[in-house]
């Protein structure tokens, strides 16, 4: 009589995924809960991590606004007790080095010249108004605003145009846009008027002129101070985030190099503040990331485990159907895995939605980073796959009649 060989059962990848499919979409209210877990320790990491960003951008953005991230660079006495000019390569030897991202230059215009609303005003009311040569960069190195009207761009900049500072436009009268004025016994039209500008006092009293027309019309002229119309009187240098303090010293070897007659300085003592701020707050997300982390990923253990246990019932029927311990293991395993992933979608789109909701409401910059996004799922899957594998191991070694009456 031929004997019969009884062949082992065999439960495939592919079969893993549908019966743990099936056991997720079988238990809808069960999977929801189950998701809704997981879901909500990723969404708090996403979130706080996101809000604790936002706060430190839109703290930053302030700092930098107040200008913790802006230099001067002019010219310093020699050993004659007179200025020691800027060359003329100045600007475009320090828009080369790292970290600057914007940077503008000032030529003074000699002092024989001056502004006037018409050219019938007496030569003696000058209104204390100072003539100055600026490059269409210095705009986006202050990070000047316009009151009304435009700056310089690169046609304009060769051309007899003028733009005011808020102080000097009213002591002109407040002349509108496409007004002349008399300087220097021509006539300018009046391009632009910035708003006021706290961090560089002097230009809201100045009358800016287009630095290409001025090198045009005054180069022959020797300015006041003892410098030549070809050099530059001031130098403003905007640098990347946090970057003022490594910057100082090569800006100075720039812009004149081999020179130690440069004075560079910060336009405001915010740089060693925000460097700390900068830390501080880093410091702190990273902490309230690793907290909510923590108890995210023991929300998700915990639901879980709780959800394999519930169902050691139907493990023992399993197991008394002749499954056998490694099946029931990968298929709770795999549905493990496939709630976990399922909860950690939800908990980003969650917390990204949170913490976009906390930038519109405050207004604030919106920061979330993606690699927190990504390590939430990461960590949920890790995690639902650890807490889903113990309990189904410890339940699947169980007798099918002790895993039947235990459920």
């Amino acid at each position: 009589m031929p004997s019969t060989k009884l062949k082992r059962s065999h439960l495939s990848p592919l079969d893993a995924w549908k019966v743990a499919w099936q056991g997720v979409a079988s238990r809808p209210q069960r999977s929801f809960l189950a998701a809704i877990g997981i879901a909500v320790g990723v969404a708090a990491l996403v979130a706080l991590t996101g809000i604790s960003d936002s706060n430190r951008a839109a703290l930053m953005e302030e700092l930098d606004s107040m200008g913790a991230n802006l230099l001067v660079v002019q010219p310093a006495n020699g050993p004659d007790g007179k200025p020691v000019p800027l060359p003329a390569s100045a600007v475009d030897a320090i828009r080369h080095q790292d970290g600057v991202e914007a940077v503008g230059g000032l030529k003074k215009i000699p002092d024989s010249v001056h502004a006037y609303r018409t050219d019938v005003v007496a030569q003696g009311e000058t209104n204390g108004l100072g003539i100055t040569a600026a490059t269409p960069s210095l705009y986006d190195a202050l990070g000047a605003s316009m009151e009304s009207g435009s700056w310089f761009d690169e046609a304009s900049r060769a051309l007899p145009t003028v733009v005011l500072g808020a102080e000097a436009a009213a002591r002109l009268g407040e002349p509108t846009i496409g007004d002349r004025l008399w300087i220097g016994n021509e006539w300018y039209s009046l391009l632009g008027v910035l708003s006021p500008i706290e961090l560089a006092e002097g230009i809201n009293t100045a009358v800016l002129l287009g630095d290409q027309w001025s090198a045009q019309h005054f180069a022959n002229d020797p300015l006041a101070t003892g410098l030549t119309s070809g050099d530059w009187s001031q130098i403003y240098v905007q640098s990347a985030p946090g970057g003022v303090a490594d910057l100082r010293d090569r800006v100075a070897a720039a812009a004149s190099p081999g020179s130690p007659h440069v004075a560079v300085a910060a336009l405001s003592d915010l740089g060693g503040a925000r460097t700390v701020a900068d830390t501080m707050l880093e410091t702190l997300g990273l902490a309230l990331g690793g907290i909510a982390l923590a108890v995210g990923g023991v929300g998700i253990a915990n639901t879980m485990v709780v959800s394999v246990m519930e169902r050691r019932g139907e493990i023992g029927l399993r197991r008394a159907l002749g499954a056998r311990s490694t099946q029931i293991v990968a298929q709770f395993l795999t549905e493990s895995t496939a709630l976990s992933f399922l909860g950690a979608c939800g908990g980003v789109i969650l917390g990204v939605a949170a913490a976009l909701g906390f930038s519109t409401l405050t207004g604030t910059p919106i920061r979330i980073p993606l690699e927190v996004a990504g390590l939430g799922l990461g960590v949920a899957l890790v995690v639902g796959a650890l807490a889903g594998l113990q309990p189904a191991a410890k339940a699947a070694r169980m007798p099918p009649v002790e895993a039947l009456r235990s459920s």
